[in-house]
């Protein structure tokens, strides 16, 4: 049977169906229990807009892994539907999310300002543009920042862990957050 024809045959059937079909190891059952229940966690996701710090897809990625998870450890004997159950369980998972990315330990990551155009992989086979890239982050580098702000900036660029860059720049994990949000503002002005 191809693929459509049993997508098609799955629409048809119930959620507790699809989620025993996927407990066996059926796959494709969870892409029909996704389908259907995007809505359900848009509609979730749909209060934590803008204002928090998270996108709108990754609440959406962590409500389907909350979908996954339900999917995953739904009793048929618990009483509750799976439809309840799910949506609890999305819920929770964005919940969960969205605290955490208002803690004060991703705090700088929240505050992160997007350095888009200095991605060095798309220069990378092109001198040219290799040369523009580090002109521009010099020029960048050269915006009032000072000489640890820069360091911890090259650090950040260069794609080190938080606590391998601070190490690096020989600075306490606490200041070199500080000394890239700083740099980050600056930045930012």
């Amino acid at each position: 049977m191809k693929r459509t024809e049993k997508m098609e045959d799955q629409a048809e059937v119930s959620d507790e169906a699809l989620v025993s079909a996927f407990q066996s190891g059926d796959t494709e059952a969870f892409s029909v229990l996704a389908a259907r229940s995007v809505r359900m966690i848009r509609q979730l996701t749909a209060r934590f807009g803008g204002a928090y710090p998270l996108e709108r897809d990754d609440l959406l990625q962590e409500g389907l892994l909350g979908l996954l998870f339900a999917a995953r450890t739904f009793s048929f004997d618990g009483g509750a539907s799976f439809a309840t159950y799910a949506r609890r369980c999305a819920e929770n998972r964005v919940l969960d999310a969205v605290r955490s990315g208002l803690s004060r330990a991703n705090r700088v990551l929240n505050t992160a300002v997007p350095l888009d155009g200095l991605d060095a992989s798309d220069a990378s086979g092109d001198p040219e543009a290799l040369l523009e890239l580090r002109e521009s982050v010099s020029g960048l580098l050269d915006a009032g920042l000072s000489p640890l702000e820069q360091r911890v900036l090259r650090l950040y660029l260069g794609g080190l862990k938080r606590q391998d860059a601070a190490r690096a720049a020989g600075v306490p994990l606490g200041a070199y957050d500080n000394a890239l949000a700083r740099a980050r503002r600056k930045l930012k002005r």
